[in-house]
């Protein structure tokens, strides 16, 4: 009978030990990463019976596409450059899944706190529900992804691109989306409160029902089919430019070709008039030296030194045309006789 008292005593002792072994705190929590089993390069797929605690174990460059690891605890796992396309992840708390492929990764509801994304191909992913809360994820490839209702607050995207990635109804208060690319993405009724979007390119992203966005500091682009308008205005406008320019050198061309091509009319014009004046000269004289006749001596005369002027002071071809003129009237007048009372002027000195 006095062993009996002891029995409730044995029993919570039980109780208690085997609470301890199921508690999740136990197996992962404060391991060493890689300090657990080695399987780094190793084909999951191919083995029949994976443990189902793999915490801290070393799996970088390991191969499990498609493999369902939904059961598997991988929590401070090493991951590093691990092929994961189409996987299933559900715990894996602080591990390292830095350069990690997991495309099309079905990490719904998925426990992944304080993990390392860096550098990871997360595009198509799905994320709806996961836990993200101080996980790191800089310069990860999320475009296209599914994070809807996930839970990141203090997530690090820097340099991060989430193109067309789905972040509606999630939290992500004090995130940080430095010089992150969300172009076309969605934050319908995402909480954004105290999240940074510096340097990010946030073309397409439409805050109107999201919760404290403050976009200050980030940068938008000019949406495609603008940016292609746009572009065939500017050719045409450019081709229009050309075509007025070219319409314009060639009339400079020809302006220029007509000009040279009237200075040389001008000058031979005008070597031809000073040979006409001078023979009108020597005309002059050899008709003085025949007497004159009756000629109109004085208006030859005048006509001559008038010519001579006119033609010294020429500069176009309409100047040209007078001192002809000049020299066809001085001409008439060594042809006709003095007006009725204008005697012909005495040419000797």
């Amino acid at each position: 009978m006095s062993a009996l008292p002891r029995l409730p005593a044995l029993v919570a002792a039980a109780i208690l030990a085997g609470l301890a072994a199921a508690s999740p705190a136990s197996a992962g929590s404060g391991c060493e990463p890689g300090s657990g089993q080695n399987l780094a390069g190793r084909d999951l797929a191919a083995m029949a019976d994976l443990p189902a605690d793999l915490s801290c174990a070393d799996l970088t460059g390991a191969r499990a596409d498609g493999v369902d690891l939904s059961a598997v605890r991988l929590d401070r796992a090493i991951l590093r450059n691990a092929s994961l396309r189409g996987a299933a992840l559900r715990r894996f708390r602080g591990a390292d899944l830095r350069g990690a492929r997991l495309a099309g990764a079905r990490l719904a509801n998925a426990d992944t706190g304080g993990a390392d994304f860096g550098g990871a191909d997360l595009s198509r992913a799905e994320l709806t529900n996961a836990d993200l809360q101080g996980a790191r994820l800089a310069g990860a490839i999320l475009d296209d992804a599914e994070l809807n209702s996930v839970r990141a607050d203090r997530a690090d995207f820097t340099r991060a691109r989430l193109d067309r990635a789905d972040l509606s109804h999630g939290t992500f208060y004090d995130a940080v989306f430095r010089e992150a690319s969300l172009v076309d993405a969605e934050v319908h009724f995402a909480r954004l409160h105290g999240a940074t979007f510096e340097d990010a390119d946030v073309t397409g992203v439409d805050t109107k029902f999201a919760e404290g966005a403050d976009l200050s500091g980030s940068s938008g682009r000019m949406p495609v089919g603008w940016a292609v308008f746009l572009g065939l205005l500017g050719l045409v406008a450019a081709w229009i430019l050309w075509k007025i320019a070219s319409r314009r050198l060639r009339r400079w061309r020809e302006g220029r070709r007509s000009a040279a091509e009237s200075a040389v009319r001008f000058a031979e014009f005008r070597t031809t008039l000073e040979e006409d004046v001078t023979r009108f000269g020597e005309e002059i004289d050899r008709l003085d030296e025949k007497g004159g006749g009756n000629a109109d001596w004085a208006r030859a005369l005048d006509c001559y030194d008038r010519a001579k002027e006119l033609l010294a002071a020429a500069r176009d071809h309409g100047d040209l045309k007078t001192v002809a003129i000049t020299l066809e009237r001085g001409r008439n007048a060594l042809a006709r006789p003095a007006r009725p009372g204008r005697r012909a002027q005495d040419r000797s000195p």
